[in-house]
């Protein structure tokens, strides 16, 4: 999708570069782990193209100025300290209010312009903090242009994100049921994937709650109903897209949690054909491997990950590391395991809360009295 958003962009395909535009922000939004680089795209294209065609197509450079708006707002939420991001928001929005400015002298244009309602909605939308009075009425308006075109995918997508931006549950709930009469009447499967999303959301969520409450009972029976029902859509979505190695990535990650090692070994081994993903799904591998038993088969792994992994100290390097070690002890390798671990705390002393101090004492003290 990247490469066609750019290139349709290069080669001034206007429409091209609007319509997949609608499809790589929605996929952006869905991801696991936010990537900034994507917002970035997405702003510095749609600003290019909105400057390019100012003069020549108005309504389009402000549509494509308004989506670099939004990019630029969501890359703020991803990175909220980052001043720089401010002002280009601020910048981008300037150029939007005078192409906006531009388009009022338009009898196409002009009633709506000066209806200051029409203005201030415009300005609302943009914002991410609302009181609630004015959060109610920009739904209120959103819903009015959803029940007029309600296949429409932009005013989906807009009721939508109003409903789910105060993480209030009623509103979610309504969003959910929105999306899914969305994929029943268009069979778009995204609409589905985007209400799932919404779920796991407000589980994650209730999970942090019950967590900070110290119910352990009541948080590990939640986990394992947030376990359950990702593991129903990420093999969902294995069905609708199987050579998506992403889903298949996170598929794997939860048959992992769930303790279903044999399902998930080979789910792995084809989501590590992704390089971006590669190095953890090996780390989990091997973790499968290891609970297995296979302790030899999880060393290779590990070894063969760590000489392959650019930065040895970084938090996947030292959990390569650490899982090496484990194998090596389990194995009966003391010496190896003690070489890993002495590793390990000469990055950090207190890894994993001084479990691995806590493993080098106990084999060396195991060294010290051997049994006979």
């Amino acid at each position: 999708m990247e490469a066609l958003f750019k290139n349709a962009a290069k080669g001034q395909y206007y429409k091209t570069v609007m319509w997949i535009g609608e499809l790589l922000a929605d996929a952006a939004v869905r991801e696991e782990k936010p990537n900034p680089s994507r917002l970035v795209l997405m702003r510095e294209v749609y600003e290019k193209l909105a400057d390019q065609i100012q003069e020549t197509d108005l309504p389009l450079a402000i549509a494509a100025m308004e989506r670099a708006v939004e990019a630029l707002n969501r890359l703020r939420t991803i990175k909220p300290n980052d001043m720089e991001i401010s002002t280009d928001l601020r910048d981008v929005a300037g150029k939007l209010t005078i192409l906006k400015g531009k388009y009022s002298t338009a009898d196409s244009f002009k009633d709506s312009v000066q209806d200051t309602k029409v203005q201030r909605e415009l300005h609302d939308k943009e914002r991410i903090v609302q009181s609630d009075e004015r959060m109610e009425e920009l739904i209120a308006q959103a819903q009015i242009r959803y029940d007029a075109d309600p296949t429409n995918p932009k005013t989906i997508n807009e009721l939508v994100d109003l409903l789910c931006r105060r993480e209030n549950e009623k509103d979610e709930i309504k969003a959910i049921g929105i999306l899914v009469k969305a994929y029943e009447q268009t069979n778009e499967y995204r609409f589905n994937m985007r209400g799932q999303d919404i779920r796991i959301r407000q589980l994650n969520r209730k999970a942090r709650e019950i967590t900070a409450g110290k119910d352990r009972e009541a948080a590990k029976e939640h986990h394992k109903e947030l376990l359950r029902f990702e593991l129903k859509v990420y093999k969902d979505r294995i069905k609708h897209y199987p050579t998506e190695l992403r889903y298949r990535y996170q598929y794997g990650i939860r048959l992992f949690k769930a303790r279903q090692y044999d399902e998930a070994i080979p789910i792995l081994q084809e989501a590590r054909n992704d390089p971006k993903n590669r190095t953890t799904c090996n780390l989990y591998i091997g973790r499968c491997f290891y609970e297995k038993g296979y302790y030899s088969q999880a060393i290779d792994i590990f070894n063969e990950s760590i000489d392959a992994h650019e930065m040895p100290d970084d938090d996947l390097g030292k959990g390569l590391h650490y899982w090496l070690g484990r194998a090596y002890e389990s194995d009966g390798k003391a010496e190896d395991a003690l070489k890993i671990y002495g590793q390990i705390i000469q990055w950090d002393y207190n890894y994993l809360q001084g479990d691995v101090r806590k493993r080098i004492d106990t084999l060396k003290k195991r060294d010290n009295n051997p049994i006979k």
